[in-house]
């Protein structure tokens, strides 16, 4: 696609979108999605796995959009390469058929201005209590929640959490939801750590599956992010 550029979003939180291309060789680790519109994406792969592809090259590739079904098979071309001492990013352009185009806009449009999306903080005067621990469930470490969405939490736990913690990126999470009887049991990605005066604050990707029984997970999340969302307009 050549001509003016269409507009594109850029994702806040990895879980929202995911792009998988097919490349010679050796698959290398999942890219970060940079920005991305019906016209095309950016991808980003850290150093040093970060692939040489050829420009001008088309490619196959897939699309998944959270909670929209099904992906999106999708022909893509290298434009352009940037290098950085952080890793490669590359420009595609993507090759996508008219009729395939609309339902494609309707996703990207769904993923990123759906309210379920955007993150809400608990009411502060019905703090909700977390626990975090390693996949086997050891070292419990109570913390609060901070913030959550649909796709991921931050949490902030106590001041030498990551004594115990720091061996994992992958996290087994607790939470009691107001809006559930009992506590939420999931596992969450690491995206981030960082020493807070109250303690230590973890960010975290959920990691639902959503052909399985997460999908219930994730709907019971979801109807607490939309009821505190209410609250926030009744309380404005």
């Amino acid at each position: 696609m050549q001509g003016r550029r269409e507009f594109r979003v850029r994702p806040q939180d990895p879980a929202q979108v995911a792009v998988t291309i097919d490349l010679p060789g050796d698959p290398p680790p999942p890219p970060r999605v940079v920005d991305i519109g019906s016209d095309g994406c950016q991808l980003h792969w850290g150093m040093p796995w970060a692939p040489s592809v050829p420009l001008g090259m088309r490619f196959q590739g897939t699309v998944c959009f959270n909670d929209v079904e099904p992906a999106f098979p999708i022909t893509m071309q290298a434009m352009s390469r940037a290098e950085a001492p952080s890793g490669r990013t590359y420009s595609f352009e993507f090759g996508l058929r008219d009729s395939v185009r609309d339902e494609f806009v309707q996703a990207l449009m769904k993923t990123f201005n759906r309210r379920a999306a955007h993150r809400v903080k608990p009411d502060p005067l019905t703090a909700i209590k977390a626990v975090l621990s390693l996949k086997d469930g050891r070292y419990d470490t109570r913390g609060r929640i901070r913030d959550i969405s649909g796709a991921g939490i931050a949490i902030i736990a106590e001041a030498d959490a990551d004594r115990n913690l720091a061996e994992s990126d992958v996290l087994r999470v607790r939470i009691g939801l107001t809006t559930e009887p009992i506590p939420l049991d999931l596992e969450g990605k690491v995206v981030g750590r960082q020493v807070v005066p109250e303690g230590i604050l973890y960010r975290l990707h959920f990691m639902l599956d959503r052909c399985s029984n997460d999908a219930e997970i994730r709907s019971r999340i979801l109807e607490y992010v939309k009821q505190r969302q209410r609250d926030v307009i009744r309380e404005a």
